[in-house]
């Protein structure tokens, strides 16, 4: 299954690296997805690997949290597309 993860930084202080992002990623289950788009993730912005990993990226106070979990690839339709990072994972 695709799935696309609509992101952002849940503190304001990681919310400065950069746009919001939106990662496509395939996988067998959600969770699968959301490990496979943490990886992506911190591959995109190496700086947040300073004060997370995979495991604690979705649920840490300076993570990321996802806005909105679409299956599929979405991307083209969001508003606003330009203002989205898009990781493929």
């Amino acid at each position: 299954m695709i799935y696309t993860l609509v992101c952002d930084w849940a503190d304001i202080t990681t919310s400065l690296m950069d746009n919001r992002f939106a990662v496509v990623t395939e996988a067998d289950s959600y969770e699968e997805a959301q490990q496979k788009a943490a990886r992506a993730i911190l591959a995109r912005f190496p700086e947040a690997t300073e004060f997370e990993t995979e495991d604690s990226l979705w649920e840490s106070e300076t993570g990321a949290v996802t806005l909105l979990a679409l299956y599929g690839d979405r991307t083209a339709d969001l508003v606003d597309r330009t203002e989205y990072d898009i990781l493929h994972a």
